[in-house]
């Protein structure tokens, strides 16, 4: 059996697989004009036609801006610590996912509010919760789907 040309072939696929879509120059534009010396910009096409972009300003500090397809900036979100977030927030979720371990949390920056995201293992399922203008824990399906089927791989 011959290794060397599917070894090519799985190579060439992960390559590919890793920010291989091209954002409209529309969006590209907008977003060199909001970050300009951005670093390690890799960008992804959500299915709601939203383009998302994972970049950094300083090193290992990533944030992903979100645009929509006629380049309007939607969001910025950065990874923040527990310190970061309202000591209410970490007690409701402590409450209702008594159990659960603390992945990651993100402060996302829209022009109108800031929210927090917050991404859990509770018994084995990954989820992504966020509060509701009332400060209702909610599970965020959306951001849940896509962290349950994230395969990333980004070009260091």
């Amino acid at each position: 059996m011959h290794l060397k040309p599917i070894f090519t072939i799985v190579l060439f696929s992960l390559v590919v697989i890793s920010c291989t879509p091209e954002a409209p120059s529309v969006v590209q534009e907008s977003f060199t004009k909001q970050f300009e010396n951005a670093q390690d910009i890799c960008w992804f096409k959500d299915n709601d036609n939203l383009w998302e972009v994972s970049f950094y300003q300083e090193k290992f500090y990533y944030k992903t801006a979100a645009y929509n397809a006629q380049g309007k900036w939607l969001f910025i979100s950065v990874e923040v610590t527990k310190d970061d977030v309202p000591n209410e927030f970490l007690v409701t979720l402590k409450k209702q996912f008594p159990d659960s371990f603390l992945i990651k949390i993100f402060k996302k920056h829209t022009n109108t509010e800031n929210e927090y995201q917050f991404e859990i293992e509770d018994d084995g399922i990954l989820y992504v919760l966020g509060f509701d203008v009332k400060n209702k824990l909610l599970v965020l399906e959306n951001e849940t789907y896509k962290l349950r089927n994230e395969f990333i791989i980004e070009n260091d």
